[in-house]
């Protein structure tokens, strides 16, 4: 894969980097949206997904299998829960699997259009199924698909807070269209979470009705012959002045700062 990782947290969060978190690397990418109530129960409620983003990447295997084996590895700690959507490629035959629990998404791109996309799996209104040491979902009842993928094909996986306000298809044209594969890598994936996040911005503004402002994160990569290529980007919205770029690193020295729930360090 050459892939971009783009998270933007919503403001006012006890952690400046939201719960979302994403990762890429050579063979997997997956997103991992943390489930914030559990900061009313003094619980980090990115630590969860955070955990299973760093079991995934180690993991082998088609993306069911490597998510699987990640969640058995946090059956009981660290407390929280997360959805979660995971794509893998396997380099000895090309074949690209990805599978999704709760409301991630994961989607292949091939000639401006999308081809495959997981289902959102839902409980009940606003509960999606979630992965987490006291819930019950599991990823082997996750959404999967598989697919004999080319070098022209690109893989999108998102949390909700993007997909809520992106159309796939309009990023899948974007691709399409683009004049190089950095270009669409780096660029189109940071657009397109800044269009989510500003008009996520705009659907909270409406009273009573409006839902709450979510993280917004999508991992974009493009299926290469040679050398797997990453960039990742965590950027904060700066009211009147745009979005600046922030280190895992330096959001935690503002952790304590933010931190108004009495969380867990």
């Amino acid at each position: 894969f050459v892939s971009a990782h783009i998270s933007i947290p919503a403001a006012g969060k006890p952690h400046r980097l939201g719960e979302d978190v994403g990762f890429g690397s050579p063979h997997r990418i997956g997103v991992f949206d943390g489930v914030g109530g559990w900061y009313r129960k003094g619980v980090d409620a990115r630590a969860y997904p955070l955990a299973l983003a760093q079991q995934v990447k180690s993991q082998k295997g088609d993306a069911r299998s490597a998510l699987q084996a990640a969640w058995a590895k946090h059956r009981t700690d660290p407390r929280g829960s997360c959805t979660a959507a995971v794509s893998c490629v396997d380099p000895a035959t090309g074949k690209v699997t990805a599978v999704a629990v709760g409301d991630c998404v994961a989607g292949l791109l091939r000639g401006g259009v999308v081809v495959e996309r997981t289902t959102a799996m839902f409980h009940r209104p606003s509960c999606p199924h979630q992965l987490g040491p006291s819930s019950r979902d599991e990823p082997q009842q996750g959404s999967i698909w598989e697919a004999n993928a080319s070098d022209l094909d690109w893989i999108l996986v998102a949390s909700d807070g993007f997909t809520d306000y992106v159309e796939l298809d309009d990023v899948a044209k974007a691709v399409h269209d683009a004049q190089s594969v950095d270009e669409a890598v780096a660029q189109v994936a940071q657009k397109y979470a800044i269009l989510a996040h500003q008009r996520g911005i705009e659907a909270a503004r409406v009273p009573v009705t409006g839902p709450k402002l979510d993280d917004v994160t999508v991992v974009l990569a493009r299926l290469s012959r040679g050398a797997g290529a990453h960039v990742s980007r965590t950027l904060v919205a700066i009211p009147g002045a745009g979005y600046e770029e922030v280190s895992e690193e330096s959001a935690q020295e503002l952790r304590s700062a933010n931190n108004k729930y009495g969380v867990v360090q």
